[in-house]
C-alpha cells in the first residue's frame, strides 16, 4: 500500500503546477458540488431549505453523483491515464449541467440558470484547452 502512495506522490510532484490544481480541484468536485448547494450559493442564497438549493436529499444526491465523472478524471490525471483528456472534457461537460436537476434553478428565471451553468462551462472550455495544448501536459502523460 505504500508502493501505490508513493507512486501517487511521485506523479503529484512532477505535474505541471496548473495541472495539480486542475487534478486537486478535479478529486475535491463532489464535496465542492454539495458545498455550493447546502449554502444556497446557486440561487445566490435565496433558499430556505435546510438542503440548500436541493428540495429533496434525491436531488443533492443526483447532483453529487454528477460531480463524480470529475473526481474520477483527477484521479485519472494522477494516476497517468493516457486518455484520460477526453474523459476529463466528457466529465465537465456533465457537471456543466449538473445544476439543471435541481428544481430550484429549473424554475428560476434565465438569469439564476446561466449563473449555474455558464461559469463551469467556462472552466470547462479552459481545462480543456489547456488539456488539449499544453506541451508540458503532453510530456507528462508520456
Amino acid at each position: 500500500m505504500l508502493g501505490f502512495r508513493m507512486i501517487f506522490l511521485q506523479h503529484f510532484l512532477r505535474m505541471p503546477f496548473t495541472l495539480r490544481v486542475i487534478c486537486g480541484v478535479s478529486i475535491i468536485s463532489p464535496l465542492l458540488v454539495c458545498f455550493a448547494i447546502l449554502d444556497c450559493a446557486i440561487t445566490q442564497g435565496s433558499c430556505d431549505s435546510v438542503l440548500g438549493d436541493a428540495d429533496s436529499m434525491l436531488e443533492l444526491a443526483l447532483t453529487v453523483l454528477f460531480s463524480l465523472p470529475v473526481c474520477l478524471s483527477g484521479i485519472g490525471i494522477l494516476i497517468r491515464k493516457k486518455r484520460i483528456v477526453l474523459f476529463t472534457v466528457a466529465a465537465w461537460l456533465i457537471l456543466t449541467f449538473s445544476p439543471l436537476l435541481l428544481n430550484s434553478v429549473r424554475d428560476s428565471d434565465v438569469l439564476v440558470v446561466l449563473n449555474a451553468v455558464v461559469p463551469t462551462a467556462v472552466m470547462g472550455v479552459i481545462v480543456s484547452c489547456y488539456l488539449a495544448l499544453s506541451k508540458s501536459v503532453k510530456k507528462y502523460f508520456e
